[in-house]
């Protein structure tokens, strides 16, 4: 996106994004037994039919899904030098 100064280059990132978080999300409030926000599930994406099907076979959403989740609240609550300690071994779980 930077190297073309074109936001439309986002599209496929963010898309597969939103997809794997409201996977994680409906199999989080199934977990915990809550219901969805319906207004948090509008967004349609291209992930929707593999992380479904992926939740039916497994019960739970793909591998990629759940550590997108995770990663996302975590650089949300600690920013982006998360991914810096990772790399250099200094990141715990918490």
């Amino acid at each position: 996106m930077k190297e073309r100064n074109n936001e439309a280059f986002l599209y496929s990132v963010s898309d597969m994004t939103a997809g794997e978080l409201k996977s994680a999300y409906l199999w989080m409030c199934r977990q915990l037994g809550l219901l969805p926000r319906k207004s948090l599930l509008k967004t349609r994406t291209n992930r929707d039919r593999i992380e479904s099907w992926y939740r039916l076979i497994h019960r739970r959403p793909s591998h990629h899904a759940v550590g997108n989740a995770l990663f996302s609240i975590y650089e949300t609550l600690k920013g982006r030098e998360i991914y810096k300690h990772m790399i250099h071994g200094d990141f715990r779980f918490e």
